[in-house]
């Protein structure tokens, strides 16, 4: 698989998206049409806004994900691809980067990170064996501040760039790109999909590499996470003061919020992930209903106790390797119900439980999942939590539960497009046992939309003809990229997956939940 196909299947869509959406029929026409393709994926005006899918972050935060219009994904892609030379001596250059593009992955993404996050422990270990001191910080909304004009500077130098705007520096050309799929914007760059990560991995290699050349080299960085180690606390803060520096001639600065010199030695994880980790659960069924219970009151107590911690979802997350014998199945579904209902950052990892005790044929209590799955999508719709309705959404179709007129009502106003997608999929696989109100969805079928924030949502319904064009002229025909589009049989949403989906390990699609928070 070349590098602009692995990119267009792979390192599109974030990898937060709900499975059955996915961007290999696309890459597929690209790479297969390549020849052909319509001059407009190449060259011309095309100004467009990124899709925004909001998911949960540590605590209450929120992260946005953008995902750029098809044509402005091309383009940049194809411009990494060609320029892929000069990218990746840049993007090697760091010595304490965790997470450098591994170009030779085989995963899920089109690239993967050199050391993932399960091997962080050992490497904070020998870290802190060897200093007094870890100076601990990151950059203050790093993918959302990084100004485009600076991509030029990181590959060609400030003072070159500065003084050749021109397409002849490649730099420029993504700059460009990039400017175009954000609506003209020059600040931040989609978080999501990989050519950010190759981006920021190029800028941020550039500043590890000035810290080497001032002795700043003891320590590690994965994505914009820095633990610098220091056997004085005046190195420590000699090296604060130097980061910051470089970073302003980025025009980034780093979030006081989490800076801090840190004296060790101290834990390197809230005890009480290492005890939700380290807890075995026995194998009798009188013996594994116990150790239920008592695993999620632990989690219950820890969750309370540090409600900035990711408790619950980790403890959801790490039961997947228990096998519960039918006979708990009941306690343990109320246990991971319980979870959604005090944390809805959980949904996502109780759905995938729920996936494969479905698929084990157990006997589940589906009004009580459907009692959550209601409350939880009225009050994550109420606060525009686009990923929590969307693991909602997508548990009504795999079991095929009605959904009650009030949630649809609540539903229908978010503007976020892999909401109202899975939401008209419900429709047509009559979840309703009402007429929705859908006439904002029948309005979005325009080209405005069409390359605005909906773009996802408008090009699937017109291509599925779930939804007739707004006026007399059909979007997806006048524009001949879209037309492109729509005659290879691209889809970027398969409705018949939530009818055979398999539960896959948490630990595979989300490094995140290892519990290890540094």
């Amino acid at each position: 698989m070349t590098l602009l196909e692995k990119l267009l299947s792979k390192g599109y869509f974030p990898k937060e998206a709900i499975p059955s959406f996915s961007t290999e029929k696309y890459a597929s026409a690209i790479i297969n049409g390549y020849d052909i393709l319509p001059p407009l994926f190449r060259g011309g005006k095309f100004i467009s806004k990124c899709a925004i899918h909001n998911i949960s972050r540590k605590g209450t935060l929120r992260r946005k994900l953008g995902i750029p219009n098809p044509v402005n994904f091309f383009r940049l892609s194809e411009a990494i691809t060609e320029n892929w030379y000069d990218i990746h001596e840049c993007v090697s250059k760091s010595s304490i980067s965790l997470t450098t593009p591994d170009t030779n992955s085989n995963g899920n993404r089109a690239f993967n990170a050199k050391q993932s996050l399960n091997e962080l422990p050992d490497i904070h270990a020998k870290l802190r064996s060897k200093y007094k001191y870890i100076l601990k910080t990151d950059i203050s909304r790093f993918y959302h501040s990084i100004y485009t004009h600076s991509i030029a500077w990181t590959y060609h130098t400030k003072g070159v760039a500065k003084t050749n705007r021109s397409n002849g520096l490649f730099g420029n050309v993504l700059d460009k790109h990039l400017q175009d799929s954000q609506d003209g914007q020059t600040i931040g760059i989609p978080i999501g999909p990989d050519t950010s990560l190759i981006i920021a991995e190029s800028l941020l290699s550039n500043i590890d590499l000035r810290l080497s050349e001032k002795g700043i080299n003891n320590g590690l960085r994965y994505i914009d996470d820095y633990f610098l180690g220091f056997n004085t606390i005046g190195q420590a803060e000699s090296a604060l003061t130097t980061m910051q520096e470089l970073l302003n001639e980025y025009e980034l600065a780093l979030n006081p919020l989490k800076t801090e010199i840190i004296q060790l030695p101290i834990e390197f994880e809230p005890l009480a992930i290492s005890e939700l980790r380290a807890f075995s659960f026995r194998d009798t069924i009188g013996g594994q209903k116990s150790d239920i219970i008592h695993y999620f009151n632990m989690a219950f107590k820890a969750a309370k106790d540090l409600p900035t911690e990711s408790i619950l979802k980790y403890a959801v997350s790490r039961t997947f390797e228990v096998n519960v014998a039918s006979e708990n199945y009941s306690v343990f579904e109320s246990m991971i119900l319980q979870c959604v209902t005090a944390d809805s950052s959980t949904l996502k990892y109780t759905v995938n439980q729920i996936i494969k005790y479905k698929r084990l044929g157990y006997v589940q209590n589906v009004e009580g999942i459907s009692h959550v799955l209601n409350q939880s999508a009225i009050n994550e719709s109420s606060l525009g939590h686009g990923n929590e309705v969307a693991y909602c959404l997508w548990l009504y179709l795999i079991l095929g539960i009605q959904i009650p007129e009030v949630v649809v009502k609540n539903v229908v106003p978010m503007r976020d497009p892999f909401v109202a997608i899975l939401l008209c999929d419900c429709k047509q696989k009559k979840l309703m046992n009402f007429m929705p109100d859908f006439s904002i969805y029948e309005e979005m079928m325009v080209m405005e939309e069409l390359l605005g924030d909906m773009w996802i949502f408008v090009y699937e319904m017109l291509a599925k003809g779930w939804f007739q064009p707004f006026s007399d002229q059909n979007p997806i025909r006048q524009n001949e990229c879209f037309r492109f589009l729509v005659n290879a049989g691209v889809f970027f949403y398969d409705e018949q997956l939530s009818l055979t989906i398999m539960a896959e390990s948490p630990i595979d699609y989300d490094g995140s939940v290892e519990g290890f928070s540094g």
